[in-house]
């Protein structure tokens, strides 16, 4: 499962083509390069090369009991914590030395949190329920059977066992 670091970086810089079982695909794999080589860029720039190695080990130390499991999709739940790790490189940035007092650093920051806010608030729909969530899975993901199984599931234990049948069968398909 090792092009989900891909995938995993994408999200974590680029957090806009959200999906709740997301799959490794040429736009994630080429966005996840470009992440991680922006992030390497910043970090070694800015804290040199051993805090930027304890980053980067602490991203793959959170995500790696994931990775190490065949075939598991690369849930985006799985980044918050190795997100702590970007976190705390970007939050050591000027402490003590007055430069977060320039106008242009707050803006900038600002436009960062403003960002990920309006993704977040504007990707929580899926997460109402677990029909919803699940129903989500299926759209336009490679793990769809599974997402599909689910979603038969919750349906045959919720009393539709004929719309739980047409799911299995799409997972099947």
């Amino acid at each position: 499962n090792t092009p989900q670091v891909l995938v995993y970086l994408e999200k974590a810089l680029f957090p806009f083509r959200l999906n709740t079982m997301p799959g490794v695909d040429r736009a994630a794999i080429v966005l996840g390069l470009v992440s991680g080589s922006t992030l390497i860029v910043w970090m070694t720039r800015l804290h040199g090369l051993r805090r930027s190695g304890f980053i980067a080990a602490w991203f793959i130390a959170f995500l790696a009991p994931g990775l190490l499991v065949p075939g598991l999709p690369a849930y985006e739940h799985r980044l918050y914590v190795p997100l702590l790790g970007i976190a705390m490189g970007f939050s050591a940035l000027g402490l003590g030395s007055g430069s977060w007092r320039k106008p242009g650093r707050w803006h900038g920051a600002a436009a960062i949190v403003a960002v990920f806010a309006i993704s977040s608030f504007g990707y929580s729909g899926p997460f109402r329920d677990p029909l919803t969530y699940w129903g989500r899975a299926t759209q336009g993901s490679p793990y769809a059977p599974i997402a599909h199984v689910n979603v038969g599931q919750i349906l045959q234990d919720g009393g539709n066992p004929q719309e739980a049948a047409l799911h299995f069968r799409r997972a099947i398909e």
